[in-house]
């Protein structure tokens, strides 16, 4: 249907327009189940065109342009997408409409006067014409907030990125003489307390200490004075300004709000150096006349400053080495007060509290096994937070680095994250850490740049680029505390699905990140996935730990065997159905996205598709806005979305280990969940093709013809791989072209939809002896794709003085 069609529709039935529930009901029909469009719609009309369009239609240019910058900022649309969105609703209104909506709006406010209810006034529109001034301005209008956080190092002042409430954007402090390395005593423990302080940038009263609302005052605590001058004093610290451990200070400002920001430091203070089994050591600062001057807002000696130059999630890191606990169940209880301000627990789920204290203490690489919703990203959470050095989380899909982050800030106020991401804007050539938590994908971390910035992180030291590159030791070791591997069994080579980025990982690991410790998690890992890992990365036996049951007692299964696709998709009907009616979320998993069409066209308005081309899909189902979400397996790994009490299968799981993760997403607090499994029944499959001694070379021939979830199914088990002679030849072609060209080093461009196939051949290549290395190295000049960095028989250096112009 055309926006004409649109048009004639909210001209007969204006009253659509009024409840988002319409709307979602009419565009499914519109845009046929398109659900990338849909979500499209949605997000304007939930932003507010329509009532734009009531007061102006059509919307003028600045208007349109006004809205689609809002789509883009707050919702991470690209471009097109979000003027496509603007175009198509202001070309579907008119003044007829809005009139339309004037009269039916009074009558019903006629119907609420009569039944002598208050009637509450319409707030008035915001006007898109008028300049945003700067005050307006805040984190949530940064586009990309968490992608790749950076700030240009001044050495004359310190930026602080956390504020209370929404308009305190942080702050300078000015006067400070940096010091690379802190010379206290007492320096671990304070970095702890300094970066455990700044762990979330929008702080709120949930984020004040509880000791100090436990405290009977006359007045209410002024904590952005009290949090910027401990933030302040502890940078005195940091930059080697006590003097035989003594702050002299000539303090301008409230003697309770010092006194106040002391006594935090002292009680964090202490609380860490129990854990890490040391006699506490309070702050000693003393107040003199010719001390150093501190002041909260002035121009003069140390002083803070309002920053209204920029907004970043970016954070000057305390750099601290590496600690080494013992902790038992006598630091139960300090660990859980920082359980109590970190999240909504006051106590630790089973297993975690036993993992924690063994993968921290651990000499060397380990392995946490515990089932799905066990609560294992809180381990490293906590490991993160006990340790003065960054962490590097590496994840399978930047889907769930996505979830990770909203789970951080949703549940546990912490927004000190980096989500690592080659960008056209951003190729790692200048990369250094900001950030305390840092999650990657396998795909990111092979960047050549960034694996040439480990070789420093691993010494403990970085490069600066100021007028000259220079190397600064920041830490006697490695600047990361721990790299940590989640969903470790992608590791494998035993799994089904076939990702060349994480086979090369541990290759990558061991070469550039030798010095650090690598901590593993997952749920489904297999003695065969476990004894592959351990072999890839060394390790020991008493590393791999496994402290609770796996049984799930909270899910029902239901196997349903029918005879034909088109039965498969009447009994889904029903089953959706019946669940909706119950008001219950659902996720629905399918193997590709044309069943995921089909099965939301089954579902109906109430169901929307998460895929590569509509990730708004997630952020929907996140916010429910929607009931149930059809995707494919990317979505089955380690997403944690609360509430959810269906999973269904459309089609038989790939794998055992692939279910677990999938039943996994539903039940994540221990409520009751139901399982469904849709499947044909054997019939509809040669009966040679699940004979489990059928060669794998006959298994193409077997599926020519076949268009089912049985033929799906063994697509996916062998990664759609040929015949061998076929993918012999196809290899061929490769290394011919490479040998053709006869150079050392090539920078070849691959699209998005050949990517994935270049990487494999990539992969064998590599494995064969031909390949030495190969680097994803940015993305493309047009930014269309992405440039992979081939790296051929380097160690013949007769191939580079053949051409050596050609080979840098």
């Amino acid at each position: 249907m055309s926006t004409t069609e649109l048009k004639r529709i909210f001209a007969q039935n204006p009253k659509i327009l009024l409840g988002r529930k319409g709307i979602r009901a009419i565009l499914c029909d519109v845009f046929y189940n398109d659900m990338a469009k849909v979500n499209l719609m949605l997000t304007a009309y939930d932003e507010g065109i329509v009532d734009s369009l009531r007061s102006c239609s059509p919307l003028t240019a600045v208007e349109k342009s006004r809205y689609a910058k809002i789509l883009i900022q707050n919702h991470a649309m690209v471009d097109d997408r979000a003027k496509w969105a603007v175009d198509t609703w202001n070309s579907s209104f008119d003044s007829a409409i809005a009139s339309a909506l004037d009269a039916i709006e009074a009558e019903i406010q006629e119907e609420t006067a009569s039944s002598e209810l208050e009637v509450v006034p319409v707030a008035p529109q915001f006007d898109f014409t008028a300049e945003v001034d700067n005050e307006m301005f805040d984190r949530s209008d940064v586009e990309d907030y968490f992608v790749n956080p950076t700030i240009r190092l001044d050495k004359n002042r310190i930026y602080i990125s956390c504020g209370i409430g929404n308009s305190d954007n942080g702050f300078f402090i000015y006067g400070i003489k940096k010091a690379l390395i802190c010379e206290h005593a007492n320096a671990n423990a304070y970095a702890l307390v300094y970066n455990y302080m700044i762990r979330n940038s929008q702080m709120n009263d949930d984020d004040i200490p509880r000791f100090l609302k436990k405290d009977e005052r006359l007045y209410e605590i002024d904590y952005r004075s009290v949090f910027r001058t401990a933030i302040i004093l502890l940078q005195l610290i940091k930059n080697n300004y006590c003097k035989n451990g003594v702050l002299e200070l000539a303090y301008h400002g409230e003697a309770d709000n010092l006194k106040t920001a002391i006594r935090i430091i002292d009680t964090y203070e202490a609380l860490f150096s129990r854990l890490m089994g040391k006699e506490p050591v309070k702050l000693s600062a003393r107040l003199n006349a010719k001390g150093i001057p501190v002041y909260l807002d002035g121009r003069d000696g140390i002083y803070a400053c309002n920053n209204d130059e920029f907004i970043s999630n970016a954070r000057e890191i305390w750099y601290g080495r590496k600690i080494n606990y013992k902790l038992t169940k006598d630091n139960l209880a300090d660990l859980e007060y920082i359980l109590t301000e970190i999240s909504p627990f006051d106590s630790f789920k089973e297993g975690q509290f036993e993992a924690l204290c063994k993968m921290i203490s651990a000499k060397k690489h380990s392995v946490c096994i515990m089932p799905t919703g066990s609560g294992k990203s809180l381990i490293y959470y906590f490991i993160s937070i006990l340790q003065p050095l960054p962490i590097f989380i590496i994840s399978p899909t930047d889907i769930l680095i996505q979830d990770q982050i909203r789970n951080l800030q949703a549940f546990h106020r912490i927004d000190n994250v980096a989500h690592l991401q080659l960008t056209g804007e951003n190729s790692f050539s200048c990369y250094e850490m900001f950030n305390s938590f840092n999650y990657i994908t396998p795909t990111t971390l092979q960047n050549r740049n960034l694996l040439v910035a480990f070789r420093y992180i691993n010494k403990g030291s970085i490069e600066r680029y100021e007028s000259m590159v220079r190397e600064y030791e920041l830490s006697s070791g490695p600047l990361l505390s721990f790299v940590v591997l989640d969903e470790i069994h992608c590791l494998s080579n035993w799994g089904h699905d076939f990702r060349p980025e994480y086979l090369m990982l541990s290759k990558f690991l061991n070469k550039f990140l030798d010095q650090i410790t690598f901590l593993g998690f997952t749920a489904t890992a297999n003695y065969t996935v476990v004894e592959d890992v351990q072999k890839q990365l060394g390790i020991p036996q008493e590393n791999i730990i496994s402290p609770i049951a796996f049984e799930k007692n909270n899910i029902s299964y239901e196997f349903h065997c029918v005879k034909t696709q088109n039965e498969m998709y009447a009994l889904l009907g029903q089953i959706s159905e019946t669940l909706m009616t119950r008001n219950e979320r659902t996720i629905i998993f399918t193997k590709n996205d044309d069943f995921s069409r089909k099965v939301a066209d089954v579902v109906g308005y109430e169901a929307d598709i998460f895929s590569r081309d509509n990730p708004e899909a997630y952020h929907h189902f996140a916010d429910q806005k929607c009931k149930v979400l059809v995707a494919s397996e990317e979505l089955g790994i380690g997403i944690n979305l609360p509430n959810i009490r269906n999973i269904i299968h459309f089609g038989l799981p790939l794998s055992k280990s692939e279910y677990i993760q999938e039943v996994g997403r539903a039940g994540r607090a221990n409520e009751q969940v139901h399982s469904y499994i849709i499947y044909l029944s054997a019939a509809n499959a040669p009966e040679r093709l699940l004979k489990r001694d059928t060669p794998i070379n006959e298994i193409p021939s077997l599926l020519e013809g076949l268009n089912n979830d049985y033929a799906d199914a063994y697509r996916k088990l062998t990664n759609n791989c040929p015949t061998s002679d076929v993918l012999y030849q196809q290899l061929m072609s490769v290394y011919d072209d490479f040998n053709r060209r006869d150079r050392a080093l090539y920078v070849e461009t691959y699209q998005p939809d050949e990517l994935a196939d270049a990487k494999q051949k990539l992969y064998m290549l590599y494995v064969v002896g031909y390949i030495n290395n190969w680097y994803a190295y940015s993305k493309s000049k047009d930014d269309t794709g992405i440039d992979i960095m081939i790296d051929v028989n380097s160690i013949d250096t007769k191939s580079y003085k053949k051409r050596p112009q050609k080979d840098v």
